[in-house]
């Protein structure tokens, strides 16, 4: 049998405690981490890759009206976040 309370801190099961408690290592990353890490990660990684490149070359994006990137200079230059619509 399952029993998720075992894996628990302190009896409570929900995320919200888990964040809380802060021993978040691992516990929220999609392919793991550490020495148990998912072996399909590369796979997923390129195959997700591949998705986006045949999405890209079908539709185009533009930014929404009102909504235009601009420069956010942390380490790297990028852009904030901007909404965008898929175009055909």
């Amino acid at each position: 049998r399952f029993y998720p309370e075992r894996f628990a801190i302190g009896g409570d099961t929900t995320w919200a405690s888990i964040l809380k408690e802060g021993s978040t290592t691992g516990h929220y990353l999609p392919f793991g981490a550490g020495p148990r890490v998912c072996i399909g990660t590369g796979f997923a990684m390129m195959e997700a890759t591949l998705a986006m490149k045949q999405m890209v070359r079908r539709f185009s994006l533009r930014p929404c009206k009102g909504s235009m990137p601009e420069p956010d200079a942390l380490i790297t230059l990028r852009p904030s976040p901007f909404k965008v619509r898929i175009v055909p």
